[in-house]
């Protein structure tokens, strides 16, 4: 997939002809409807398909104390794009300039004259133009005015939840891993870096990846979770993750922590980039009477992993 970067009033050098319009944040089910009718709408056309997206979430860029975290980076955005098929990502750069454009000039500045767009797809309820005012309806009236088709997808419902990437958070804020994994038709990631901790794992017998993570990113809530752990370029393995405060250990003021083990594994892993991927809660994090009730605790996490995820090192990175 052709990847463009462009600021306001640039041209990306090739473009498509059928865009998918959004943030695509977490690029959930929702936002697969989007691409698999920009995909056929082009494919129709013999033309090829686009996606147009911003760099940032425009909130941060308007009113950062309000900025959600995010579900996936850019970079990862982007990578779940491409696997979905898409021939050509436009990626704008969101600031005050574009966020002050009106309605009429969004369309005639940046899908008519930048993008050179001949169809559309958005969600109902995507907006856009100055504040944020324009609606989907008001898209199809404009772009109408330009001979610019557009296609508005109606709402995706799952598990009686109408898919968004509000409801993904507030799934994960809950724990809920399994639903997020049915709203986003995959399971939840993180991305970080393997730094040294305390050893207190080790010391258990049960060695952890102490995580760091980037700040502004969804984690799911406190609690215990079986997941599928990734780094290298083909190393996969079942792991349990404790994301907490450790309080058997009196580290509350350390802040909240992200530690994984891995299942049936063994590697070196400080400096290393650690993709875990969350299939499933085991359970809340409690404190314990003394390191002996933990252990014999996470012994039955581990093997409550290795019944749900599977036993054994993968060979399948399910993330791109």
């Amino acid at each position: 997939m052709e990847r463009f970067f462009i600021s306001t009033s640039e041209k990306p050098p090739a473009t498509a002809k059928v865009y998918a319009l959004g943030t695509f944040d977490g690029v959930h089910v929702g936002h697969m409807e989007l691409l698999r009718e920009a995909l056929r709408l082009a494919r129709d056309r013999g033309a090829r398909s686009g996606v147009y997206t911003f760099n940032v979430h425009p909130l941060a860029v308007l009113n950062p104390s309000q900025a959600p975290q995010l579900l996936t980076s850019l970079d990862d955005r982007l990578k779940l794009i491409e696997k979905a098929g898409i021939d050509t990502a436009v990626v704008q750069s969101f600031d005050m300039t574009l966020a002050g454009m009106s309605q009429e000039d969004f369309v005639a500045g940046v899908l008519v004259s930048a993008l050179s767009a001949e169809h559309v797809v958005c969600g109902f309820d995507y907006t856009f133009g100055r504040h944020g005012v324009g609606t989907a309806r008001e898209l199809v009236t404009i772009c109408a005015r330009h001979g610019i088709g557009v296609t508005v997808v109606p709402p995706v419902t799952e598990a009686g939840t109408t898919v968004g990437s509000t409801a993904v958070r507030a799934a994960l804020a809950r724990g809920d891993v399994a639903l997020v994994s049915r709203l986003l038709g995959r399971p939840h990631f993180v991305r970080g870096i393997v730094e040294r901790g305390r050893g207190v794992g080790r010391a258990l017998g049960v060695p952890t990846a102490n995580l760091r993570l980037p700040q502004g990113y969804a984690i799911p809530s406190s609690g215990v979770y079986a997941v599928r752990a990734h780094w290298g370029d083909s190393m996969h393995a079942t792991a349990v993750c404790n994301i907490g405060v450790r309080p058997t250990f009196g580290d509350e003021a350390r802040g909240v922590t992200c530690e994984v083990h891995l299942v049936d594994a063994c590697a070196d892993l400080y400096g290393e980039i650690l993709v875990v991927e969350f299939m499933a809660r085991l359970r809340n994090e409690k404190r314990f009477a003394g390191p002996a009730d933990l252990r014999e605790q996470i012994a039955s996490d581990i093997e409550a992993a290795r019944t749900l995820v599977g036993p054994g090192v993968y060979t399948q990175c399910h993330l791109c």
